[in-house]
Formats: structure tokens, sequence, C-alpha cells
């Protein structure tokens, strides 16, 4: 079954990204001649000079290496590597952007810093997560770097081997035992939902979660509108769901529904706040099929930035996370051997102001 391409996302960041999923789940492993780029162009449905800009930015990046006369192949660990611990990312979707951001950024990371990094997907089954886990403790030169859990059980094994790991998103109940870096996700909300109020929007929508895992995102979209002493509507916030965990056809009922809801506020509500940038260009590909004219008609902010400088046409108003910052902090805890510390630390996110957002005059 042939992939869609989005319109608002340039078609090579999206070859990008599926290469970049090839090369983490093991269909390209390290040292591996890609296909040929007639046959990967004809592949993926994209013309040689798309597959080419795809190509040339992964070289650029360290991902993949050319060889005279020989052709592309995914890049190995340099040998200096190979005394230096390994990091294993437990990623839970690699066709999310944020988790394959955090990917792409480690394996960078691991080129510059010269150890070897290892992606393994838990497909969001507790279950799986738990064996994984398992399976790496038993590396005694192996970290773990994870995006989040889904059980209990990972969270004991977190607990009992704290040393080994670091958690990366608000997990309060993990300090001291572990290493947890993460940023201020009601500070994020908050700032982004009141650069929204500075543009003049009164009536905002808000797209996210609603489990307590979540809430902090939504806690600063209320603060925001306590300090304004605007009155917060019950219509105006709208549950995803799983949103991530669902298959295409339940995601696309999903953005459906979600969508109808939106323009039945129209013209009163205008702007979207959503929880994420998966969330936010999915919706925005919906609205704009459907006539919705943005940001005429309704302005879009998003949290989190993963698909920030991907985004074509549609540079997404975000509140961006310093991964690299938060990443280079871990692996230099690593590196150093100071993962003992039990660190517990928070960055502030950073607003980028796209094209998403106009004044409500």
């Amino acid at each position: 079954m042939t992939e869609a391409f989005y319109k608002s996302l340039p078609k090579f960041a999206q070859v990008k990204h599926r290469i970049l999923t090839r090369i983490h789940s093991g269909v390209y492993p390290a040292g591996e001649k890609l296909p040929s780029q007639p046959a990967s162009a004809k592949e993926f449905h994209v013309t040689k000079a798309t597959l080419g800009k795809a190509i040339s930015e992964l070289v650029r990046e360290g991902v993949l290496e050319t060889r005279a006369g020989m052709g592309t192949f995914v890049a190995k660990a340099n040998e200096e590597r190979k005394d230096s611990p390994c990091i294993y990312a437990l990623i839970r979707d690699l066709n999310s952007p944020h988790y394959a951001r955090f990917a792409n950024m480690l394996n960078q990371l691991a080129v510059q810093y010269h150890f070897e990094a290892k992606i393994l997907v838990t497909g969001h089954t507790p279950e799986e997560e738990s064996r994984q886990i398992r399976t790496l403790l038993e590396n005694p030169d192996g970290y773990v770097f994870s995006t989040g859990f889904s059980s209990n059980r990972t969270r004991k094994l977190i607990k009992s081997n704290g040393h080994r790991f670091f958690v990366f998103g608000p997990a309060p109940e993990l300090k001291g035992y572990t290493n947890v870096i993460t940023t201020d996700y009601a500070k994020g909300t908050f700032e982004i939902t009141d650069y929204l109020f500075r543009q003049g929007h009164r009536n905002i929508a808000y797209i996210g979660k609603s489990n307590k895992a979540d809430y902090s995102r939504f806690h600063g979209f209320e603060q925001a509108h306590t300090k304004r002493r605007i009155q917060l509507q019950e219509k105006q916030i709208i549950s995803t769901g799983r949103f991530l965990r669902r298959e295409d056809d339940a995601r696309d009922k999903i953005i459906e529904k979600i969508s109808g809801r939106l323009i039945a506020l129209l013209p009163r509500t205008t702007a979207v706040l959503c929880q994420n940038d998966h969330i936010a260009i999915y919706l925005m590909i919906d609205l704009l099929r459907k006539g919705v004219k943005i940001p005429e008609q309704l302005s879009f902010c998003s949290f989190d930035g993963a698909l920030h400088g991907v985004t074509g046409s549609l540079r997404i108003t975000s509140a961006l996370q310093p991964l690299e910052k938060m990443l280079q902090r871990a692996i230099h805890q690593v590196l150093h051997k100071r993962t003992a510390d039990r660190i517990y630390e928070s960055y502030a996110s950073i607003l980028f102001e796209g094209n998403t957002v106009v004044m409500n005059r």
C-alpha cells in the first residue's frame, strides 16, 4: 500500500522521515547499501530530485554516507565508539513527528560525541515495553533514554535501576529514583496561550488528551485564562482520546469529529491550541480541505515543535522543546559517568512565531 503525502509538508522532508524510519527499525541496518536512487524514487513515488534532496540532508547529518562509484550507505558507528557506552532509545511510535525527531537528534549527537545509539520501538504496548527494558538491562554498559512509559511494571523497573535511565518528560514521581529531564509543559502552554491573547484572540479552543499525564499542558492553558480574567468555555475543550495509538482509519475519524466541532465554533472561536504538532498538522490539513482559511479564519498554535522546519508553507507557531539541549545534558552525564547523581531538570520552551497566527482585530 502506497503511503500518502501530506500536501502541506514538503515531499523531501516526508521521504527523509520514511528513510529514517527504515533505518531506526532495522530495515536499513548500519553499513547497508541503499537501493539505487532511481529505484528508491520509484518506490517512494517521487522525482529523483526530491529523493536526492532527502538523501543529501541525511548525508549532511551523518546518517548516510556516499562512496564514490559504489552508492549510498547507512553510516557505520565510528571506530572510536567501540569502547563507548551504548545508549538505547525507547520510542513509542516512529510515525509520530515528536518521537521521530527525538530519534533523529540522538543519532546526530551519537555521530558528534562518538557513542553508539540504538532505537527501539515499543508500539505503545506495556508488555513489549517492559520486555525490551529487561533485555536492555542485561547489557551492563547500556543506558536507556525513555520518551515515556505505559505501565507500573515499567515504572518499577526504572526505580530499581535508576542510574541506567533517563526519562524525557514530566515524571515527578521518579524524582530521586532516576534521571528526569523535561520541559515545563505548563509554562510552555501558558506562554503560547498568552501570546494568542496578545494577538487579540479571546475565544481559543484547546485540543488535547484528557489523561492526568498531559494535564500539565492544559493547566498552563487554564492559568493564562485566569491571568487575563477570561472565562474558559467547556465547549472549547476538545479531547483527542488516544490519538497517537490509533490506526490510520481511526485517526481520520477522530480528526473528522474534531474538525466538525471546530467548524461549529466558528466564527466566534478564532484560534486553536493543539497539544502537539502531530495533531495540529492533521487538523489543519482536514480543515483546509473543508474550505476553512488558516490562519485568516482560524489561527493555529501548538506545543512541542516536532515539525519545526519541515512543515513547508505552513510553519506552525509553537512552543518548541529544546530537545538538543536536553539530550546533550543526558549524554554529558553518561559520558562522564555521573548517572548516579539522579538529576531532575526542567527546561523552558522557546516560542517560535510561524505563519499560522494572525492578529484578531
